[in-house]
């Protein structure tokens, strides 16, 4: 689950002197771009938003969908005069940064299920605040963590101190999702049990979304771990970490997956949001028509400042027939008529 860096210190496509690579880089990165974006519009919309165990997947969600952006600047051109370019450098900054983010986020969302499953009357009274100050310690957290490998080349003090930071947090988020299991198999349920099977589904869910996550970066880490002993850095290592980087990066596109085929309001939201763009691709053209149609057309109506009042109330032609014989209405009891009707019923007549 611990995404870390590589055994440079820096998580870039080290295998792109193969030309094949580096479109593949650009693909994966754009994937995980829309994927993201369309999640965090989903998880802005007012059904999520008013949740507040929402604010940390949408904390996730904008880290994973900056690594995708980050990739694709990265993989864009690795030449050396590009790698001395300040958007490079930029790039590899943020990208480390995010990653370090998505991280914690996970580390944090278990600890917020913890709470929720093994203390819920407490859970609900947090407010927005205790939210939104996790949110900050993960990214503050994850900036001080690539402090040393953002300014210069890490040694090994400072590649130590990640790789043992990365395993304590898998060891939080097992232990956490380890006692809600226990706590969901083994004791009875509060009274509320709409609550508690919300919660336990979303927790079921994270949890599917940790496990996934897992098992995209496992073999980079283990590969980070086997560098890192071994000391070795040859054309074949280079070529190993670059297929297992590119699965590596697949871990900020699962959730995506996870979120759409677990969560009901998710997948509706984005089926929602899909069907909304397209249905209104489709109708700028009949409303572009139907207003050339009519400019050229224009109706024929006639004002009611243009109806004189006739004899016995009945109302009579516009004054355009004056001098004229002017035809009958035809209508009885026009006072009681609606203007509209009267209306209609004096086009009629013209016509």
């Amino acid at each position: 689950m611990t995404k870390g860096n590589n055994f440079s210190g820096k998580p870039t496509p080290a295998g792109f002197p193969f030309a094949i690579s580096q479109p593949i880089y650009i693909s994966e990165a754009c994937v995980i771009f829309i994927g993201n974006s369309l999640a965090l519009a989903v998880f802005l919309s007012k059904t999520f938003r008013v949740k507040k165990s929402s604010y940390l997947l949408i904390n996730q969600t904008v880290a994973d969908l900056l690594v995708g952006l980050t990739i694709c600047i990265v993989a864009a051109n690795i030449s050396e005069n590009y790698k001395q370019h300040f958007l490079y450098k930029g790039s590899q900054i943020v990208l480390n940064l995010c990653i370090g983010t998505s991280v914690l986020s996970f580390t944090s969302i278990a600890m917020e299920r913890g709470y929720a499953i093994l203390a819920p009357f407490k859970h609900r009274l947090l407010g927005s605040k205790a939210y939104f100050i996790a949110i900050l310690l993960t990214w503050i957290s994850s900036l001080l963590f690539n402090i040393e490998t953002t300014f210069k080349k890490p040694n090994n003090v400072a590649k130590t101190i990640k790789l043992a930071c990365g395993i304590i947090c898998t060891f939080i988020v097992f232990f956490c999702y380890l006692a809600i299991w226990i706590k969901v198999k083994f004791f009875t349920p509060l009274r509320n049990a709409r609550r508690d099977a919300s919660n336990t589904k979303l927790t079921i869910t994270l949890s599917l979304v940790t496990l996934a996550s897992l098992i995209c970066s496992l073999p980079y880490n283990l590969f980070v771990i086997y560098s890192f002993l071994s000391n070795q850095n040859t054309e074949t290592t280079k070529t190993l970490e670059s297929g297992f980087l590119l699965v590596f990066y697949l871990d900020s596109f699962v959730n995506v997956l996870v979120y759409s085929i677990r969560m009901d309001e998710f997948r509706q939201g984005m089926n929602k949001l899909l069907t909304t763009s397209c249905l209104c691709r489709q109708s700028a053209s009949p409303v572009r028509r139907t207003q050339q149609s009519t400019e050229r057309f224009p109706p024929s109506v006639i004002m009611m400042n243009d109806v004189s009042p006739g004899l016995d109330g009945v109302p009579s032609p516009p004054n355009h027939y004056e001098g004229t014989d002017q035809p009958s209405l035809g209508i009885e009891n026009a006072v009681s008529l609606d203007p509209i009707e009267v209306v209609q019923k004096l086009n009629e007549k013209r016509y």
